[in-house]
């Protein structure tokens, strides 16, 4: 099925706010806002990232209610973004308070005050890692995504808030941090240092990085689909050890990974993006498959590093 290509007339000097502007999604989804021509701030937790781009930056905390609606009415936006977060999706006690602040208590402030001002759309992003109904949640993280989720589905019943929600299944690609698997593995074998690969028989799901920023623009957009979860994903899944033996025929390299140097995590979920429902509301399907994905990530670190 071939899907359309949203051009920019839908968002030519349309007034957005992207929270976590300088994280991973984040600042593929600046870029391709502002290729749409959007007016567009920019918001992070930490110093503002320049303004090569013609992008507004404003600093703040967005756990904050007082720094949120700060945002809000400095640029009054037609559109949110909400990707501020703290993605660790480790089981460790330690982070169930830090990612209640970030993650929860957050997104409640973001709702709260987008349904004050009165905007067109709001796009929050969910998680993978997200338990079923019913089912105990696998860290910190999983749980307050769990929870955004049933406040965003509160805010959009009882205050009629135009809030979408984006279930980003495992995103790859150019930018992402050091720490992620992908651009870890690489680097060691680029370097020509065996990796080290826990759970390496893990199913996952994994989307190019601008495929999901082109699925969360067809979620302002699509008419329609407010209160609803849609998955933003490919729809199939492959081991972390077969992604990790693609990237090392593509580097050419002759290191043996080791696989399940690590402890494995206890809980860890399997999920499949549910791509029939996605496309039909969004005409959106992913375009870039995972091989070729992982090719141009290989070949954006070599240009990084200067290697050929």
């Amino acid at each position: 099925m071939a899907t359309k290509t949203s051009n920019s007339a839908p968002w030519e000097k349309a007034k957005v706010i992207v929270t976590g502007a300088r994280g991973f999604i984040g600042a593929h989804l600046v870029r391709l806002l502002v290729e749409r021509r959007a007016d567009v701030v920019a918001t992070s937790r930490s110093a503002g990232a320049g303004n090569d781009l013609g992008v507004r930056w404003i600093r703040i905390d967005p756990s904050d209610i007082d720094e949120v609606r700060r945002a809000f009415a400095a640029s009054r936006p037609d559109y949110v973004f909400h990707l501020s977060s703290l993605a660790d999706g480790r089981p460790d006690v330690n982070l169930v308070a830090p990612t209640v602040r970030a993650e929860l208590l957050s997104t409640v402030n973001v709702l709260t005050v987008a349904a004050e001002f009165g905007v067109r759309r709001l796009v929050l992003p969910g998680s993978l890692e997200e338990p079923d109904p019913g089912a105990a949640p696998s860290s910190p993280y999983a749980a307050a995504k769990g929870a955004s989720r049933l406040y965003a589905r509160m805010f959009h019943q009882l205050y009629g808030l135009p809030v979408v929600t984006a279930r980003i299944f495992m995103t790859y690609g150019p930018g992402q941090p050091d720490w992620k698997l992908i651009p870890s593995v690489a680097k060691a074998l680029l370097s020509g240092v065996p990796p080290r690969i826990g759970s390496p028989d893990r199913p996952v799901d994994w989307i190019y990085i601008s495929d999901v920023v082109e699925g969360l623009v067809r979620m302002a957009e699509a008419p329609g689909i407010e209160g609803r979860t849609l998955d933003l994903g490919n729809g199939t899944l492959t081991t972390v050890r077969q992604v990790v033996e693609i990237l090392r025929e593509l580097c050419g390299s002759s290191v043996d990974p080791v696989f399940a140097a690590a402890p494995v995590r206890p809980f860890e979920r399997v999920a499949c993006a549910e791509l029939d429902v996605t496309v039909e509301a969004l005409r959106w399907r992913p375009q870039v498959a995972l091989r070729d994905g992982l090719a141009r990530a290989l070949e954006a670190l070599r240009r990084e590093q200067g290697t050929k």
